[in-house]
């Protein structure tokens, strides 16, 4: 049977292209969150929160042409960016066509990703109160298992700074919810750090307010994780 032609937005010789490479070795690592970060960095790159606040990723390729090129390139790395990317933005351009797209491809991906879709919060989230006026959500999130495999546990946490509303860093590891809660509950021994259960409702919206306020600052906050991990950590938000 003779091959697909080449599609308009087809990447050429993928295998040489550094964003290619780094789905490779996210999709090749036995970690769930290698994947979730690769893509949710990939995401954040073609912000246009990010593009407006940092001249260095204005060159960078919108949204739409990111997608159009993983469609009209099949390959086991750009079938399982799909459905991260389906997962982790709430409106995905070209979603209809993704979805038909993935629905016919046969790429082997990890079962974990064909569970995304049905992924919830661990309940209740968490807040560790600092007595400098920051605030540390904790947000867990549950991915179930396929056949034999164990589900998968993952935290954010947010520090946000009350005074102000912005960010002051976050990250997402690979550890439920309750385990971060049982380490916390041991190293926390300062009178001035508390650690409670919280509302839904009440995370959601500081969590949400401080990506926003965030989005708008002046410098903008730049740490090794954000705003690489904004994307997933919205995902985490969308969940509560």
């Amino acid at each position: 049977m003779a091959s697909r032609p080449p599609r308009e937005h087809t990447i050429e010789n993928p295998e040489s292209q550094e964003l290619f490479q780094a789905l490779q070795r996210a999709l090749r690592s036995s970690k769930p969150l290698d994947l979730l970060v690769c893509v949710s960095s990939l995401l954040d790159a073609v912000d246009e929160r990010s593009r407006t606040q940092t001249l260095e990723l204005r060159g960078n390729p919108s949204l739409d042409q990111l997608v159009a090129s993983f469609l009209d390139t099949e390959h086991a790395e750009t079938t399982a960016a799909l459905h991260v990317m389906r997962a982790l933005h709430p409106a995905l351009p070209l979603s209809a066509r993704v979805d038909a797209e993935l629905a016919a491809r046969t790429h082997r991906i990890p079962p974990w990703i064909h569970t995304l879709p049905q992924a919830r919060a661990s309940l209740p989230p968490r807040t560790v109160t600092h007595g400098d006026g920051t605030v540390d959500h904790l947000l867990g999130a549950t991915l179930d298992g396929a056949g034999t495999t164990p589900s998968i546990t993952l935290t954010a946490a947010v520090v946000v700074d009350t005074t102000s509303d912005t960010i002051v860093d976050a990250v997402v590891l690979p550890v439920g919810l309750d385990v971060m809660v049982a380490q916390l509950e041991r190293q926390l021994d300062d009178e001035a750090d508390a650690l409670a259960a919280a509302e839904s409702t009440t995370v959601r919206a500081s969590v949400t307010q401080a990506v926003a306020v965030t989005a708008t600052t002046d410098p903008p906050v730049v740490t090794s994780t954000w705003p690489l991990c904004r994307p997933l950590v919205e995902w985490f938000v969308r969940l509560l």
